[in-house]
């Protein structure tokens, strides 16, 4: 076993090739030379479709899983599901296709009949362990608390089938035995439907999705009773088929299928269900919306106490998490405080917070934390002793700057009760927290002091913490990055964040207006960003969210211009889409362009018009190109002549310049300095640039 976990999949699926080969070869030597009911040609198909049908199944089920489970999005199921549903499809008519042609037949070549159901058998078999894959990698991506339990006895079910069957081709035929495969069916059809539980993803999936996905769901449940009783009816071709290249697996396959009908039905049910109700993904833009209220409110009312802003966080948690209750512990010199709780006693956490064993465990992690069955979890399962009815957990620290000053808990009463996306959204609420408690610190500091200078310093440090203090750094894309605000105040915004499928995110943008409204719209943006990047695979999908989310939540008078780019690493290219702001410059090994795709500024119009107006484009790049987003402060500064600077001073820079991002951000800034100066920077200025396939890493100049 351990030799063929070694052997790479060329290899293998060559040896299996070499197999089946070997199979035909044999078959149509003993075709000609044994009669089909003879002792060794019996044998010789019992043995070797064992050798195939093994071979099949190791293939699929062996370190093929473990690649296609780590990441399985909603959007990929309902893609794979529509697969086989044509593979399905193509198998159905190749039943009705093959026995009935009279082209085929009517010249009476027995052989020729012979080799086809040879070949399409291997087809159906193919088709058949692939269908139990998908089966088994689904359940598992989404397992609850019997799901394992389930799949083990669906696996011991299928191989005693399998067994019935090959003994019955092989060595004996037992009618007690045979007797049992009604019932065997029927129980991998009730355990599948039971193991098909978890499909509250499905509310996740908008409405085109989901609509297709209710096509696909009883598109499959028809085919796969179709598929099913021609597969058990032993008087029909692929019966008969399977007889003859792989002897007993009939009833094999045929639960298979079976259990494809039963996971057809509950998806298709789920769905059916979920139609007529709100969706999660409403439910998701519902609770960005209270994230970026949470921050306007902050930012409009300085009279709330940071308790009313705990409590308010924890309910909003409880809301967006479905939980059965939510606590908000502080750390504050050693203690542990309870900041804020929702549908839990605040007596019973203070009593768990008196044992000295465990009190603290909350305390110690530095991440957020899912525990999906705690009653199996020997590190927090004594907390069971207090909270008897959290069997799901989750756990999210709260930080202000690198201090750890909390943490936010989540629990219900269901096992695997939680969702992934749910991690994901109490960490916004986490991030949102932490923002909307350091801004609410640093207004009640302004009340003391006069009002132009605290907001002017408030405001700086806000924007210095929105803007990320390191840059990551990728193998093939070097960034660098300034920003320099007019004046103590500034409205421009870069970030570095990620999409769903894992890569890079790069946003520049600039918010109208200048002071504290400004700044604050700038908080609003970085937490609808991290909120809303990681449920998106595109920069224009990004932009049509954050529209959706910020349009009716600014004033009439601000909007929002922003550029957003997808790094594609493994594809050496970029997608790009606009909203209003100064375009992309890219520079090659001969020319320097911009990239200006249509767009309109964020919160200015509605996504219907919005939509109409936003364009997204894919760039392929080379070894050595450079890219540059700028805000509109860089083209507009001035000299003492009052001379612009503008694009072109951009292009002949670019032009004349090549070499890391590091270094070619410090040689731009030198190069404004020079134009301007002595003459004052009337506009925030930011400067974003990504060199690609350069070997050093550089990390970005820090802000002033």
């Amino acid at each position: 076993m351990n030799f063929l976990i070694n052997i790479n999949k060329p290899i293998y699926l060559t040896l299996v090739a070499i197999l089946i080969f070997l199979r035909f070869s044999i078959d149509t030597i003993f075709y000609y030379l044994l009669p089909q009911d003879s002792f060794v040609f019996s044998y010789w198909t019992f043995f070797s479709s064992i050798l195939i049908l093994s071979a099949f199944i190791y293939y699929f089920f062996s370190e093929q899983f473990e690649k296609n489970n780590n990441e399985y999005s909603n959007e990929k199921f309902v893609y794979d599901f529509t697969r086989i549903f044509y593979l399905q499809l193509l198998i159905y008519i190749l039943i009705i296709f093959l026995p009935n042609n009279d082209t085929f037949y009517s010249l009476e070549l027995p052989y020729f009949k012979f080799f086809i159901s040879d070949v399409s058998t291997v087809f159906f078999a193919l088709a058949t362990i692939y269908l139990a894959w998908f089966l088994f990698v689904w359940l598992i991506r989404r397992k609850h608390k019997r799901t394992k339990l389930y799949l083990k006895i669906i696996a011991i079910l299928l191989t005693i089938l399998l067994v019935i069957e090959l003994a019955n081709y092989g060595f004996f035929k037992s009618l007690y035995l045979n007797s049992f495969i009604p019932l065997f069916l029927l129980v991998i059809y009730i355990l599948t439907l039971l193991v098909t539980k978890k499909n509250n993803w499905i509310a996740q999936l908008e409405r085109k999705p989901k609509i297709r996905l209710l096509w696909v769901s009883l598109a499959n449940l028809i085919l796969s009773i179709l598929l099913a009783v021609s597969i058990i009816d032993s008087d029909g071709f692929l019966s008969r088929n399977t007889i003859n290249f792989l002897s007993g697996a009939n009833n094999f396959f045929g639960a298979v299928v079976l259990a494809l009908n039963a996971f057809s039905l509950r998806i298709f049910l789920a769905v059916i269900v979920s139609l007529p109700t709100a969706t999660i993904v409403e439910r998701k833009t519902s609770e960005i919306s209270s994230l970026t209220y949470l921050n306007k409110f902050i930012a409009e009312t300085s009279t709330k106490k940071p308790d009313e802003i705990l409590q308010m966080v924890t309910q909003l948690a409880l809301n967006a998490s479905g939980s059965a209750a939510v606590w908000l512990e502080v750390y504050h010199n050693g203690t542990i405080d309870i900041g804020a709780t929702a549908q839990i006693s605040p007596e019973l956490i203070k009593d768990f917070h008196s044992d000295k064993r465990i009190g603290n465990i909350f305390t110690t992690i530095e991440k957020p934390v899912l525990v999906e069955s705690v009653p199996e979890n020997d590190e927090i399962k004594s907390i069971l002793n207090y909270f008897h009815f959290a069997n799901t957990l989750i756990a999210i620290p709260l930080y202000q700057g690198a201090k750890r000053f909390g943490t936010i808990v989540a629990i219900d009463t269901e096992e695997y009760g939680f969702e992934l996306e749910d991690v994901a959204v109490l960490s916004a609420f986490a991030d949102n927290v932490n923002l909307a408690l350091e801004n609410q610190r640093l207004l009640q500091e302004s009340l003391q002091k006069e009002r132009y200078r605290s907001e002017m310093l408030i405001a700086k440090r806000i924007q210095k913490e929105l803007l990320p203090q390191n840059l990551p750094e990728f193998p093939k894309f070097q960034l660098a990055a300034y920003s320099s605000p007019a004046e103590e105040v500034g409205g421009d915004y870069y970030d570095v964040a990620r999409f769903a499928d894992g890569t890079p995110c790069i946003l520049v943008g600039d918010v109208s207006g200048k002071g504290m409204s400004a700044a604050f719209y700038m908080a609003q943006l970085k937490g609808a960003v991290h909120s809303v990047a990681p449920q998106v695979n595109s920069p224009k999908e990004l932009l049509l969210k954050l529209n959706n989310i910020l349009f009716g939540l600014m004033d009439k008078q601000s909007y929002i211009t922003l550029n957003c780019l997808k790094l594609d690493e493994n594809n050496s290219s970029i997608t790009f889409a606009r909203a209003g702001h100064p375009p992309l410059f890219l520079k090659n090994s001969s020319d320097v362009n911009t990239i200006k795709p249509q767009g309109l500024g964020i919160a200015l119009v509605g996504n219907e018009l919005f939509t109409d107006y936003l364009e997204e484009v894919n760039i392929q790049l080379s070894n050595g190109d450079i890219l540059m987003l700028i805000t509109d402060g860089v083209n507009e500064i001035r000299n003492s002549s009052g001379e612009e600077f503008d694009f072109q001073r951009v292009f002949d820079f670019l032009l004349t310049h090549n070499s890391s991002a590091q270094k070619l951000l410090k040689q731009f800034l030198q190069n404004i300095d020079e134009f301007k100066g002595d003459a004052p920077q009337i506009d925030d200025l930011t400067v974003f640039i990504i060199s690609f396939g350069c070997l050093d890493n550089t990390k970005r100049l820090k802000n002033e």
